[in-house]
């Protein structure tokens, strides 16, 4: 897979959870080579507590779509760790992690 190389900014939404770990790199890895050093990837995505909070409906979304995920398309959502795992893997590092009001949140990530 080719991605135009020399962008300031390059944004992934709703990509990564689609894909097991191996693809994810891959696709992780194939961004990373088109980034130049100054650029940013912005990751936008669900990203999972380390903890189940019984009581917190928007938590208890997010992992029955993780559920979702796992039985249709064959990927998962993942937590921050899990993310920063993935995205070291690909020679890029996690710098921001950004809460939005619904169950996305926006990660900002640079190559290293």
């Amino acid at each position: 897979m080719a991605v135009p190389a020399g962008a300031d900014a390059y944004v992934l939404k709703g990509v990564i959870h689609d894909w097991e770990d191996k693809e994810a790199i891959a696709i992780l890895r194939s961004c990373r080579a088109a980034m130049p050093d100054h650029s940013k990837l912005i990751l936008i995505e669900r990203i999972l507590p380390e903890q189940i909070d019984p009581d917190d409906a928007l938590t208890r979304a997010k992992f029955i779509h993780d559920i979702n995920m796992m039985v249709n398309p064959g990927g998962r959502e993942r937590t921050e760790a899990e993310f920063r795992n993935l995205l070291s893997q690909a020679d890029l590092r996690l710098t921001c992690v950004l809460a939005m009001p619904g169950p996305l949140t926006v990660m900002e990530v640079d190559p290293i």
